[in-house]
């Protein structure tokens, strides 16, 4: 087999599989909203505990805003 005969399967090929994984990236970045959620804290909780809970939450925010 000639390498001019196995360019168009292997253009083919690479554009599949990159185009894929466009979809897969979209699709897995509405799933990571469904599942992670902001979380909560008590007053027993040390202020460090908070201020983590609190960014945690607000990267949650600015990542699935809009996406659910």
């Amino acid at each position: 087999m000639s390498m001019k005969s196995l360019r168009i399967p292997v253009v083919s090929l690479t554009a599949g599989i990159l185009l894929s994984g466009c979809s897969m990236r979209n699709t897995a970045a509405i799933d990571a909203c469904i599942v992670w959620q902001p979380v909560s804290w008590s007053q027993k909780d040390t202020p460090r505990t908070i201020e983590e809970v609190k960014i945690n939450n607000a990267r949650w925010e600015g990542w699935c805003k809009g996406r659910r």
